[in-house]
């Protein structure tokens, strides 16, 4: 952790990733790596070694960070071990480190690099911004570090993809900012995990063959993902999947190469679908995000072991959302720029949310609404009996939220951001009646306007 930045956001899963490519994670039967290194964290921060910065929205450690003072340390005891190297002046020199990170343009200005002080290195770390004299002898670095097996670049911008990143086939976490992925990726035979903020491209065609992938995760642009994966080996160890593009035609021969899937965010471009597309035979799947361009929702068929629902652009029917409201495990449901129809027909008409008489969404907690032009939402206790979080931004035509909601007993908060007056006031009048006539001060009831 010392190899961050001072004050540096570290985010778990940045960390866990990391530890799991170093081997640090030791195999538990009973546990995932994932969650055997989420307890090392948790007892790192009960012996008050580190703090957590945030939390999702259930409670759970999100990102961390580190004193100022036990980083130091961290620093040079590393440093006296040879655990770590943090260059951040011409003076200071590695000799057989096995971690480097570089965070000024001091450590780039030398040949270090060149030199055997970094052959053993199993961890290289860069936290600067590139200019045009550090570009000429970036790429030449990796051929000198071949024992490497977590390369973090995601702190700076590549522009080309480095072809001597290649040469590292013994990466098991690659994370890059580039202009896009180049062919011949698939030589890092041993990469578990590949995080890249890109620029743009297509997706090469032999990033199929990488069997040992578990997380593929795009930032930026998407990674927009063709037809020639028909012909590649089914990805069996491929748990995440993040921010990619597929023709709406081919969604259902895409799933069936990653059965394994747990979280999954893909968008769809193409024509309207013509057959359902059905994901239930992804059984580990729990987090979903879909993104589609006035498709509708009731040609999906989504597993009961969803957990986490985000949808995007997309036209909700009441027949879908009555098929939502079956999934028995479902916590979090995020609707953002959806469109609210009555049936199929382009008729104009105003939105409208009403929840079906016996429809419930059993086991949901957080639910946001964002960027809808949704005019009228009818719904009560009934259809939401565990709900935590409401979450509403930038719903401008909502004229009130539904009486009934403020009586969910297990209701925490509403979030009512840049809303009408008359969604700001049913809100208020809610939270005045559970005070007022149950005694319920633990609703919280927080606003926000475009002046805040």
């Amino acid at each position: 952790m010392g190899a961050f930045p001072e004050d540096y956001e570290i985010k778990a899963s940045r960390l866990i990733r990391m530890w799991v490519a170093e081997g640090f994670v030791k195999v538990n039967r009973d546990k995932s790596l994932k969650e055997e290194a989420e307890d090392y964290l948790k007892s790192l921060v009960e012996r008050n070694l580190v703090s957590v910065r945030s939390y999702h929205w259930r409670g759970k450690p999100k990102s961390y960070s580190m004193h100022d003072l036990l980083r130091d340390l961290c620093i040079r005891k590393a440093f006296d071990d040879k655990f770590l190297c943090v260059k951040d002046a011409p003076e200071v020199t590695f000799s057989n480190m096995r971690r480097v990170r570089i965070h000024t343009s001091y450590g780039m200005k030398d040949d270090d690099y060149a030199s055997s002080g970094m052959s053993l290195a199993r961890s290289f770390l860069l936290f600067i911004k590139l200019d045009s004299f550090l570009s000429p002898i970036l790429s030449p670095m990796f051929f000198t570090l071949s024992l490497l097996r977590v390369l973090d670049l995601l702190e700076t911008y590549i522009g080309q993809f480095p072809k001597g990143i290649l040469q590292l086939v013994n990466l098991r976490y690659l994370a890059i900012d580039c202009y896009s992925l180049p062919s011949g990726i698939s030589r890092l035979c041993n990469l578990q995990t590949l995080i890249a903020r890109l620029g743009g491209g297509h997706a090469p065609p032999d990033l199929w063959e990488m069997s040992e992938l578990r997380h593929l995760i795009s930032l930026g642009a998407c990674l927009v993902i063709r037809d020639y994966y028909l012909k590649k080996p089914v990805l069996m160890k491929l748990q995440t999947m993040w921010y990619v593009t597929l023709c709406a035609s081919e969604i259902g021969d895409f799933l069936e190469r990653i059965p394994n899937i747990e979280k999954l965010l893909f968008s769809a471009d193409g024509p309207e679908l013509s057959e359902v597309v059905d994901f239930t035979h992804l059984h580990k799947l729990q987090t979903l995000s879909w993104r589609s361009f006035n498709k509708f929702l009731c040609r999906f068929k989504f597993p009961s072991t969803l957990r986490k629902l985000s949808l995007m652009s997309c036209v909700i029917t009441p027949v879908a959302m009555t098929a939502l409201c079956a999934l028995p495990n479902l916590e979090v449901f995020n609707i953002y720029y959806c469109t609210f129809k009555s049936n199929e027909t382009n008729e104009e008409e105003e939105e409208e949310w009403e929840i079906a008489e016996g429809d419930e969404f059993s086991s949901l907690q957080f639910l946001q609404l964002y960027c809808l032009q949704l005019v009228h939402w009818r719904a009560d206790e009934t259809n939401f009996p565990r709900l935590r979080h409401l979450l509403i931004e930038d719903c401008k035509k909502l004229e009130e939220i539904p009486a009934g909601i403020g009586e969910i007993p297990t209701l925490q908060l509403i979030h009512l951001e840049a809303c009408s007056d008359s969604a700001v006031a049913s809100a208020k009048q809610i939270q005045e009646e559970q005070q007022s006539e149950y005694g319920n001060y633990d609703l919280q009831l927080r606003i926000v306007s475009y002046d805040d």
